[in-house]
């Protein structure tokens, strides 16, 4: 259903463009979604850093896009091995990271939140779309839901310049599984997205 989705299209089409044009793509997340969003980096770089010296990239292709992409989660890498308790709860950590990223007009960010409502990446998302760059959201709780209940959420989901995908899978499988199902669902969507960008 996602990726046959128009949403899904527009999300490939928009980062081909910031890649084409020489803009970066930066993800962010909290979290489990903030591993995602450096496993996202790390794959980009890895698959440029095989292309080095191979016969189908020259040279000059894999200097063009090696660096393009990039990821970050709330908490920095103090975060990433060791859990920051209530940085999520924070739309300016979000923001002050897209800050320091520098990104602006040409650039993307894919903010990436498993329930959808995590202050630090929706943060992410208007800092970005504020400071001229293309924002995009992608989450796992049905859009109408988050739209009813809260406003944080509301307030990005019903705004047209930014482009969000409803990567809703229902219940999880196991109990306390959102990082097994969710994250693995997003990981499929924006990962393929950014494949098919390439």
């Amino acid at each position: 259903r996602i990726l046959s989705s128009s949403a899904f299209a527009a999300l490939r089409d928009r980062l081909a463009e910031t890649l084409e044009a020489g803009g970066r793509v930066v993800f962010s997340g909290c979290g489990a979604t903030g591993r995602l969003s450096l496993l996202l980096e790390a794959a980009w770089r890895e698959y440029w850093n095989r292309q080095a010296g191979a016969s189908v990239s020259s040279d000059d292709t894999v200097r063009r896009f090696r660096d393009r992409v990039g990821g970050f989660m709330t908490g920095g890498d103090y975060a990433f091995i060791r859990s920051v308790e209530f940085f999520e709860d924070y739309e300016v950590f979000g923001a002050r990271q897209v800050a320091e990223w520098a990104l602006g007009p040409g650039d993307c960010l894919v903010g990436i939140s498993e329930g959808g409502e995590a202050s630090s990446v929706l943060g992410s998302v208007r800092a970005a779309r504020d400071r001229g760059a293309a924002a995009v959201f992608v989450c796992n709780n049905p859009h109408e839901l988050l739209s009813e209940h809260i406003e944080r959420s509301r307030r990005i989901l019903t705004d047209p310049s930014i482009l969000c995908l409803d990567c809703h899978t229902g219940p999880m499988a196991l109990a306390g599984s959102t990082r097994m199902q969710a994250t693995t669902v997003e990981w499929l969507v924006v990962g393929a997205a950014l494949e098919d960008a390439i």
